[in-house]
């Protein structure tokens, strides 16, 4: 099966005074000032239309469809993935921090990522099946005060996907996918507690004791690939918008394989 990974569009629209607060108006200096010319929407629609026509089997987004968590951020990103869903290719999806910057998710949000994975859904373990291939989609975001970006890995979600998942591997590859890494590539970075994921030592530990060949994450907008416990790969997408680091990685996976691999040449 081959599965592609990106994530982090930050499709921006400026939010109207009635929905500004104090994240928002964070957000929305901080597109100003510096992101302006890093996140640019053009070249993500021409990254998931290179992918659309190499016709993956699913692709993971690991969050952050938008800037600010607006309505209309949301429906700006459903035009960018719209030759995915032309072309029947599911998009397994999860939110990103700034997904929440309203304070919750956007119901136009939670019902593009419905929409987006055509029918393929978690079962009551929140995992989802497909042939040779087990993916596990964490929800890790919370609300948070300003300058700070931290997620949560919820204990419950671990806890009922382990119920399913107690066995050694039996053929099926298994993955999972979040928003923030488990390890980030700036460990001693003196500001991380204000990004990074909050209980991922329990998520690393799920990882080893369930056998997950691949997690897959964002967050952090910087490509790079880590060991985790129990050899697990963390596999880490730039933006999709960025006309630095917009590629979008395709990789095999499946029964029969160790780990995800790179499926030749990058979509950019």
């Amino acid at each position: 099966m081959r599965i592609a990974h990106c994530s982090d569009l930050h499709a921006v629209r400026v939010p109207e005074w009635r929905q500004a607060n104090v994240k928002r108006l964070l957000a929305a200096a901080n597109q100003a000032l510096f992101r302006r010319r890093r996140h640019r929407e053009r070249l993500a629609a021409e990254a998931v239309s290179a992918l659309a026509a190499k016709r993956p089997d699913i692709v993971l987004f690991t969050g952050d469809f938008t800037q600010h968590g607006l309505p209309k951020e949301a429906t700006a990103a459903e035009e960018i993935f719209s030759p995915l869903t032309r072309n029947n290719i599911p998009v397994l999806a999860v939110t990103g921090n700034h997904d929440l910057y309203g304070g919750s998710v956007p119901v136009e949000l939670a019902d593009l990522v419905r929409r987006l994975s055509l029918g393929i859904r978690p079962g009551s373990d929140g995992i989802v099946r497909l042939p040779g291939v087990e993916i596990l989609p964490l929800e890790q975001t919370i609300p948070t005060p300003p300058f700070i970006s931290a997620g949560f890995q919820k204990p419950g979600e671990l806890m009922m996907a382990m119920s399913s998942w107690r066995e050694p591997p039996d053929g099926a590859m298994r993955l999972a996918c979040g928003h923030y890494p488990v390890i980030d590539f700036h460990p001693r970075d003196p500001l991380l507690f204000l990004r990074k994921l909050r209980g991922a030592e329990n998520l690393e530990q799920f990882i080893n004791r369930a056998g997950v060949a691949g997690y897959f994450c964002g967050h952090n907008h910087c490509r790079f690939e880590t060991a985790l416990a129990g050899g697990c790969r963390q596999y880490a997408a730039p933006p999709l918008s960025s006309p630095n680091a917009g590629e979008v990685a395709i990789y095999e996976c499946g029964s029969g394989l160790e780990r995800p691999i790179l499926a030749g040449p990058q979509c950019k």
